[in-house]
Formats: structure tokens, sequence, C-alpha cells
């Protein structure tokens, strides 16, 4: 499949329960990547929106490297627990020591990949749907 086109929206915040969306279209040149163009167009976008739309993001990067240091501490203690575990066990210490817990049935973790799927978008039916949602 060849991307040809991109679009990006964000719903801006304007307080008191208002919001605005802005929109923005974007055509790929030979050799563009649709990922740096999203990212460019998102940059842009930001900016019209204002400071609200930049806390919001800023916040949103802090949260997910807070994330991912959780994420990296828990794999280190779960690694220290299993060696503690097998080293009780093999000391005859604890014979059942267990190694750490695999948590199962729980919801998969969200990642930006999340429900993307790849598709075209006729930039007529993209704009005669975005008109009825007003």
């Amino acid at each position: 499949m060849k991307i040809t086109k991109v679009y990006y929206s964000r719903l801006a915040n304007l307080g008191n329960y208002s919001n605005e969306r802005i929109s923005m279209r974007a055509d790929l040149d030979e050799g563009d990547s649709p990922e740096e163009v999203i990212e460019h167009l998102r940059g842009r976008v930001v900016t019209l929106c204002g400071e609200n739309a930049q806390e919001l993001d800023t916040k949103r990067y802090r949260l997910q490297d807070m994330v991912s240091e959780l994420k990296r501490k828990l794999e280190d203690y779960q690694q220290k627990w299993d060696q503690a575990a097998e080293f009780l066990r093999a000391q005859g210490i604890k014979p059942d020591a267990p190694n750490f817990p695999q948590f199962t049935n729980l919801l998969p973790s969200a990642t930006e990949d999340s429900g993307v799927i790849d598709g075209e978008i006729d930039e007529e039916d993209y704009e005669e749907d975005y008109e009825d949602e007003y």
C-alpha cells in the first residue's frame, strides 16, 4: 500500500467547556515518511492550539517516561525476586519458593500503535465526513 496523503486533527480545549477542532492535511512527496510528516503536522497544530495543548503534550511525555521507568524497575525487581527464589531452592532453605507471579487476565497495555489501522482516505470522503460533524 502506498500512502499519498496524511491528516492530523486535534481537539483543542479552549476552556469553559469549549473546544475547537484544528485539522491539517499534507500530500506526501516521493521519499517522505508518513510518520515524520504526521509529527510535523502535529507540531504545527499544537502551536496553533496554544499553551494548553503544549502543557498537555508535556504532561503526556512526562507520564510516558514515568511508565517506561516503572516498567524497567518492575523487570529489575522480577529478576531479583527470581534469583532470590532460585537461591532459596538451591540451598534447601525454602524448596517451594515461587518465582515472581505472572499476572494473567489483565487488559493489554495501550500503545500508540493500538487501534491504528493503515489505510487510505479519499479526500472527498474525508471532507464530507468532517463537514457532517458540525
